[in-house]
């Protein structure tokens, strides 16, 4: 289940595209190869640090960190994607949205659980995503934004955990995969029975609205969980080692990979806009989605809520 509509956002991609329109030179499993690749690349860049030094901080936030290994991660993705397909855009965490429109757009966290790293919690990963955008490249006068991206159409995607050597890939139509093993979860449970994902984020009126959320998951799910990195996270239920996630903000970045995993591999995913201009998602196979979201509805406030 893909589920986003807000308040006066483009319908540029509204209709999603089907894969028969993408370009025949344009392949799935160059795309897919091409988005390992530069994963993978990301990854040798963080194990070459991790554990051995201190990262320099650039920026330390409250409750966050951007460190030069989330952009020395970003420039080896750049890399491979560029000498593959100069053409296409590309969106990153560290760089915001695309200053140009195009066909295709790669939307990238280049490392994702930063703060994990940083503390070195193994619990970090990359992840890389294609989106087929030709709506956006025929706007001359309108660059992309995230609420539009989202209504493309994902092609591929990838989240790769490089301290476990974790792949977890899909490509449109053609399946998810965990280091090439087929991924279905298909689990049936109660929420009773449940180990649910969640985070508090780093803004404060999220942290207000995940204190009450935390407090009555804690009581119905079997145990809650904070691990760090969302696109890992959004894996870990594709696999079905976690039940669940919640998560109350996140940007496309976080998820653009995942869902598609998730998507492929048969669990429902539903990402509605917050008031603080992000997304709020929930991810769950069909026995937990339900009973989760409406738990999340109840237990958030009118002035967080956005009307659909």
């Amino acid at each position: 289940m893909l589920h986003l509509e807000e308040k006066g956002t483009s319908e540029r991609c509204a209709n999603r595209v089907p894969l028969e329109g993408v370009d025949d030179a344009l392949n799935l499993p160059r795309l897919l190869a091409t988005a390992k690749r530069a994963a993978r690349e990301a990854g040798k860049v963080q194990m070459h640090g991790f554990g051995k030094h201190s990262p320099i901080v650039l920026d330390n936030l409250a409750h966050d960190l951007k460190i030069e290994t989330d952009h020395a991660s970003q420039a080896a993705i750049c890399n491979v994607i560029q000498s593959q397909y100069p053409s296409h855009a590309v969106v990153s965490e560290e760089s915001g949205l695309s200053d140009k429109a195009a066909q295709y757009t790669w939307i990238i966290d280049p490392l994702d659980g930063t703060v994990n790293y940083y503390f070195d919690l193994p619990f970090f990963c990359t992840c890389v995503a294609c989106y087929h955008t030709p709506a956006m490249a025929d706007c001359s006068r309108e660059l992309p934004d995230a609420f539009a991206l989202y209504r493309c159409e994902p092609l591929v995607g990838v989240v790769y955990a490089p301290f476990f050597d974790w792949m977890f890939s899909a490509a449109s139509g053609q399946g998810a995969t965990w280091n090439s093993l087929p991924l279905h979860n298909a689990q049936k449970m109660g929420l009773e029975d449940a180990l649910v994902g969640i985070s508090f984020g780093s803004r404060p009126a999220v942290i207000d609205q995940m204190e009450n959320l935390a407090a009555v998951l804690a009581r119905r799910a079997k145990k809650i969980r904070m691990l760090g990195a969302t696109g890992l996270d959004l894996a870990q239920v594709a696999k079905g080692t976690l039940s669940a996630l919640v998560q109350l903000h996140v940007n496309i970045w976080d998820f653009a990979a995942a869902r598609l995993i998730l998507s492929e591999s048969g669990v429902l995913f539903e990402a509605r806009p917050n008031a603080v201009n992000g997304w709020q998602i929930l991810a769950a196979p069909q026995s937990l989605f339900q009973p989760l979201k409406s738990i999340v509805h109840d237990a958030l406030s009118e002035d967080f809520l956005v009307d659909n």
